[in-house]
C-alpha cells in the first residue's frame, strides 16, 4: 500500500510539472507578443518624433519667410519711392505669417513631445515583453526540468513496486493507439498518444477540442501535455 502510495504521489508530481511545462509556454507566447506590441509603439513613437521635427522645420521657415516679409515692409515704408499703402500691407503680411510660423512652431513642438511620450511607452512596452519572456522562458526552462526529473522518479517509484514487470506492461498496454482510443472513449481523458485520434470513433471526435462556447474564466483548467509537443 505504502508503495502505491508513493506512486500515486509521483504521478501527481509530474501532472503538477506537466502544468508547469503549459504555463510556462503560454507565458513564453504572451511575452513574445508583448514584445511584438511595444516594438510597434516604439516605432509609432519615432514617427511621430519625425512628424514633429518636419512640423518644427515648417514652422522655422515660415517664421523666417515672415521676418523677410516684415523687413520688406518697412523697407517700402521708408523708402521714398514707395507708397504707404504698400509698406503697411507688406508688413501685414508679413506679421500674418509670422504668426502662422509660431503656430506650426508650436504645432511641431507638441507632435514632438507626443512623439517622445509614444517612444518612451513603446520602450516600456518593450521591455515589459522582455520580461515576460523571460520570465516565460524561465518557467519552461523549469517545467522540463521538472518532468524530466518527475519521469526519472516515476520510473524508479515503478521499479520499486512489488509488480514492477507488470505494472510497465500493462502502461505499454494502455499506451497502444487502439487502447488509448478505448479508454478515451470510455473515460473521456485525454490520449497521451496522438495516434488513437484517428481511432476515436466519429461521435467522440468532438471531445478532442474544448468547447468554444464556455466561459472557462472562472475553471481551473489543466493543460494536456501533448500540446507542448
Amino acid at each position: 500500500t505504502d508503495s502505491l502510495d508513493d506512486l500515486e504521489d509521483k504521478i501527481n508530481e509530474l501532472n503538477q510539472a506537466a502544468s508547469d511545462l503549459c504555463d510556462g509556454t503560454a507565458k513564453l507566447f504572451d511575452g513574445t507578443g508583448e514584445l511584438a506590441n511595444g516594438a510597434d509603439s516604439l516605432t509609432d513613437g519615432v514617427q511621430k518624433l519625425y512628424d514633429g521635427a518636419d512640423t518644427l522645420q515648417d514652422g522655422a521657415k515660415k517664421l523666417g519667410d515672415g521676418a523677410g516679409k516684415l523687413s520688406d515692409g518697412a523697407k517700402t515704408l521708408a523708402d521714398s519711392t514707395g507708397t504707404l499703402s504698400e509698406g503697411i500691407t507688406s508688413a501685414k503680411n508679413g506679421a500674418a505669417q509670422l504668426s502662422d510660423g509660431i503656430t506650426q512652431v508650436q504645432d511641431g513642438a507638441a507632435k514632438l513631445g507626443d512623439g517622445i511620450t509614444s517612444a518612451k511607452d513603446g520602450a516600456d512596452a518593450l521591455a515589459a515583453g522582455l520580461g515576460s519572456a523571460k520570465d516565460g522562458s524561465a518557467q519552461l526552462t523549469d517545467g522540463i526540468a521538472k518532468v524530466s526529473e518527475g519521469g526519472i522518479t516515476l520510473e524508479a517509484g515503478i521499479g520499486s513496486a512489488p509488480n514492477a514487470a507488470a505494472a510497465l506492461k500493462f502502461i505499454d498496454y494502455i499506451l497502444e493507439p487502439e487502447n488509448s482510443a478505448r479508454c478515451f472513449e470510455w473515460l473521456g481523458y485525454y490520449c497521451t498518444n496522438k495516434e488513437a485520434d484517428a481511432l476515436i470513433e466519429p461521435e467522440y471526435q468532438e471531445f478532442l477540442v474544448l468547447p468554444t462556447d464556455i466561459d472557462y474564466s472562472n475553471m481551473e483548467m489543466i493543460g494536456n501535455i501533448r500540446s507542448v509537443n
